[in-house]
C-alpha cells in the first residue's frame, strides 16, 4: 500500500494588489476566502468590487476541504503581504500535520489515505455561480451545504458579552433551510 499524506489543488486566483492602482485592483483582481469545513467546506471567489457573480468551489463527493496552505516559497510575492500569496486548498494533510504544521492546532483534523495496489480514488471540486455576495448562503444551501450564521455578526462590539451561532441545514425547508441549532 501507499500513503497518500498530503493532496492539495493549487488555487492561483489573482488576489495580487501591491503595487496597482485602484481602478487596476477593481478591474483585475479577486478575494478568495476559503471555508475549512471538512466535508461542509468551501471556497468564495469574489471580484474586489465586490460585484457579482459569485465563484464558489464545492467539494465533489469523496473529497472534502481541511486545510489552506500559502504557497510562500513558489510565489514572487513579497512574504509581508501574506494574503497576497497563491494558495493551495488541502484535501489531505496529514504530512504537514506530522511535520511543519505540527506545533499548529489544525480547525480538521489532518487525514491521509491509504491505497492498496490495483485501488483508485477519486477526488474532485464543483464550480458553482451565486448570483451575488448576498446569494451565497442561499447557493450553498441550494448545493447541499450547511451554512453558518453568527448573530450579531462576525465582529462583537467590545460592551457584547456572548454571541448566537446558527447552524443553517439544506433542505430543511423555508428559503433555503432552516436552523439546526445554536451556541454561544
Amino acid at each position: 500500500p501507499i500513503e497518500v499524506a498530503d493532496l492539495g489543488v493549487s488555487m492561483p486566483f489573482n488576489q495580487f494588489f501591491a503595487d496597482k492602482d485602484l481602478p487596476d485592483v477593481a478591474a483585475k483582481c479577486v478575494f478568495v476566502e476559503p471555508s475549512l469545513l471538512a466535508g461542509g467546506g468551501y471556497v468564495q471567489v469574489t471580484r474586489a468590487t465586490g460585484a457579482g457573480p459569485v465563484l464558489l468551489l464545492l467539494p465533489s463527493t469523496g473529497s472534502e476541504f481541511e486545510a489552506w496552505r500559502p504557497l510562500r516559497s513558489e510565489d514572487a510575492v513579497r512574504g509581508e503581504t501574506m494574503y497576497e500569496n497563491t494558495h493551495q486548498l488541502m484535501l489531505h494533510s496529514r504530512g504537514f500535520g506530522l511535520g511543519e504544521w505540527k506545533e499548529a492546532a489544525a480547525w480538521v483534523e489532518p487525514t491521509s489515505a491509504v491505497l492498496a495496489p490495483g485501488q483508485s480514488r477519486t477526488y474532485g471540486v464543483r464550480m458553482v455561480v451565486a448570483p451575488s455576495v448576498r446569494a451565497v448562503e442561499a447557493t450553498l444551501l441550494a448545493h447541499g451545504l450547511p451554512v453558518l450564521v453568527l448573530h450579531p455578526g462576525p465582529v462583537l462590539p467590545l460592551d457584547h458579552t456572548n454571541a448566537t451561532l446558527l447552524l443553517r441545514l439544506p433542505g430543511r425547508g423555508g428559503e433555503g433551510g432552516g436552523e439546526g441549532g445554536n451556541g454561544s
